[in-house]
């Protein structure tokens, strides 16, 4: 393959796409190059490209939350501080009755067995000719 020739507009295109944590391949698809050119000519620039889209991103998201963004409030208190959603579940389950099934008489369990399977016929019932 031939060795691709970048311009050197393509590193001030590269710096801008990278800020906004475009993927390698989506920049050289739209400089016209191979990733790997991208990621062989440009490795310093994305790395620290990246880096300060988000130390941007985080001055916005707490300058939202200084204007009083309750969302972006909450959300940073998750991230940072380690707050989480709570909720307080009171279930108190009384009168249950339990019974065994060794105490039941053999209709019952038919009848209980038959709800679960859906009327389906006995293996028995199948056995037999017609």
């Amino acid at each position: 393959m031939s060795r691709q020739i970048l311009k050197p507009t393509d590193e001030k295109l590269v710096r801008s796409l990278a800020k906004i944590h475009c993927t390698n391949y989506e920049i050289a698809d739209i400089i016209g190059v191979d990733e790997s050119t991208i990621r062989k000519a440009y490795s310093a620039i994305l790395i620290k490209a990246r880096q300060e889209g988000k130390q941007k991103l985080r001055r916005l998201q707490w300058k939202a939350a200084e204007s009083g963004n309750i969302v972006m409030l909450i959300w940073l208190g998750k991230q940072i501080l380690g707050q989480a959603d709570s909720m307080n579940i009171d279930s108190k389950i009384t009168n249950i009755k339990t019974t065994s099934f060794s105490t039941m008489s053999t209709e019952a369990l038919k009848k209980i067995r038959d709800i679960v399977v859906e009327d389906k016929p006995d293996k028995a019932d199948n056995d037999k000719p017609e």
